[in-house]
């Protein structure tokens, strides 16, 4: 078998400091006389019996319906004690302590999200601690937004590939939580994807493109800076998309990096975040491949240096009809820099040394590290999902 080519990234060796450590000796003058013997007060301590009829009411709330993926860091409200706690940023975990047995009731603010519902949903407590899953259920899901169109020409007969609804879904932080929302953009024809196919930011903050309850989620990470990167997204992953991301049966999320030309790389990863300002991530993102993989008028391979230098990012994005100028304020600002970053610390603390990457993981947007590396190649993807239909 022909080993996978990829772009490694370099690594850091850590320097070993040796500190000196000097020992001395104090002299003490030796006393002869014999000690003061302290009185001895027997004292008998009896404890006091500490009344408790408290227990613990913890859980998770998931973030699709039925019940996958992991909702983080949305209230959850206990009634009618009047308690509240957020969800944790890693399993979208809730703990309330101490609760005496007795009938409640548990609710999720905000109550809904495109994607469904979370139910007040009773619980009791009667003499144990007790564990519940909150599942939102699709019946009557968070209308969206009315989408309000932008001076934009972009339209889905040259980008079918993207044209389904825009859903946004902001990270923990807040970050990107202005990225591909339903205001954004206007689609300029029906959608031309399967029925819950859409696109939008995951929970913890990463660009996605499929139906959130597809039986298998696959997890890119990619450099633009990188040629094999390049090669890539043309081939095996434009192919995948095509025959079953739009079709329902898989979802894909990106994590962009910029390691193999930093300067370069981060031009075109912050060029493709801040165009999701615009509801154009997945656009701007596919032209940068298209045109960097594409050789030029004269046969030659694309210069990285002139495809991805500031001022034709700033004219290919005003020839694709978005706002250059708000797109080019927002790269300049580096405002989405700190995504690049968490996405490389990503990548090392799952093990990943190169790009392209793929991973999957049939176990929704959940923790990190339920993500498995596989093979990237199309046919490869094709039977994974395959067998997660099975």
């Amino acid at each position: 078998m022909i080993p996978q080519r990829g772009c490694l990234l370099p690594i850091s060796f850590l320097l070993a400091l040796i500190l000196g450590v000097s020992f001395y000796t104090q002299s003490e003058e030796i006393s002869l006389e014999p000690p003061l013997l302290p009185s001895v007060i027997a004292v008998t301590i009896t404890p006091l019996p500490i009344a408790s009829d408290g227990f613990t009411l913890s859980g998770s709330v998931a973030e699709f319906p039925p019940c996958n993926g992991a909702m983080r860091g949305v209230t959850v409200q206990l009634e009618p004690l009047g308690l509240a706690t957020q969800t944790d940023l890693e399993g979208g975990r809730f703990s309330f302590e101490d609760i005496p047995s007795g009938d409640y009731r548990l609710s999720v603010s905000p109550a809904c999200t495109p994607f469904g519902c979370w139910p007040e949903t009773p619980v009791t407590i009667a003499g144990s601690d007790l564990e519940v899953e909150l599942c939102p259920s699709i019946a009557g899901a968070a209308p969206t937004l009315t989408a309000i169109p932008l001076q934009t020409r972009i339209s889905c007969d040259r980008y079918p590939f993207y044209c389904v609804p825009l859903v946004g879904g902001a990270s923990p932080d807040g970050v990107l939580r202005d990225l591909e929302t339903p205001n954004t953009r206007a689609l300029d024809m029906d959608s031309q994807g399967s029925p819950g196919v859409v696109r939008g930011i995951t929970s913890d903050g990463a660009p996605f493109l499929g139906d959130p309850t597809a039986p298998v989620h696959f997890l890119a990470f990619q450099d633009f800076s990188c040629p094999h990167c390049w090669a890539y997204h043309e081939s095996d992953l434009r192919r995948f998309i095509e025959d079953y991301v739009i079709t329902g049966e898989a979802t894909l999320e990106v994590r962009l990096i910029a390691v193999t030309h930093p300067v370069y790389g981060s031009n075109a990863g912050l060029a493709a975040l801040c165009a999701g300002e615009q509801g154009a991530l997945w656009e701007v993102q596919d032209e940068l491949w298209q045109r960097i993989a594409s050789p030029t008028a004269s046969g030659e391979a694309a210069a990285i240096e002139d495809i991805y230098d500031l001022k034709y990012i700033e004219k290919m994005v005003n020839e694709m009809g978005l706002d250059a100028d708000r797109l080019m304020d927002c790269v300049t600002s580096g405002r989405y820099g700190s995504i690049l970053q968490d996405n490389l610390t990503l990548m090392y603390d799952l093990g990943v040394v190169g790009v392209p990457t793929v991973l999957y993981s049939t176990d929704a947007w959940d923790r990190a590290d339920h993500w498995t590396r596989t093979e990237r190649e199309y046919e490869n993807l094709e039977q994974l999902i395959i067998f997660a239909e099975f």
